[in-house]
């Protein structure tokens, strides 16, 4: 979609940084900048709430396998399993069962307290495989199956 309101944030932003360079640069004889308040007349940004197109997701699918290990994994894993960064990152080998396709992420992770279960479709399992063994620590490098 093009247009609404996220190209408007943009278009604001674009607007505030040409007023300000050329305030610092003397090409208005301005003090204030007229496009600082603009964006209070947007609609609130919601937190958290961003959904990939079908389109999107493929354009980060093809950028993260270009890209591979360890970045580009991750960044598969999290289209596939729809675990945020800190969930993957912070995730540690003996969390993962590979046998029956789950992520279990233990309750003292979580502020909430609750256990998180993750269930693993078989290309986040390859992926999980694939990856290199880990030199050190508990986080997940290569998972090794139950």
């Amino acid at each position: 979609m093009i247009g609404g309101t996220e190209a408007a944030r943009t278009a604001v932003g674009v607007l505030r940084h040409m007023y300000s360079w050329a305030m610092e640069e003397g090409k208005v004889k301005r003090k204030d900048n007229p496009a600082s308040n603009i964006q209070e007349n947007l609609p609130k940004k919601k937190e958290g709430e961003v959904v990939l197109s079908l389109r999107e997701a493929q354009i980060v699918w093809a950028a993260a396998e270009r890209t591979g290990y360890p970045f580009g994994t991750h960044a598969q894993l999290m289209l596939l399993t729809g675990c945020r960064l800190g969930e993957l990152a912070s995730a540690e080998a003996h969390w993962i069962d590979l046998e029956e396709g789950l992520i279990v992420v233990p309750a003292d992770s979580y502020k909430s307290g609750h256990v998180h279960v993750v269930p693993l479709i078989p290309q986040a399992i390859r992926l999980l495989r694939g990856m290199p063994k880990p030199t050190n620590g508990a986080f997940i490098n290569k998972v090794e199956l139950k």
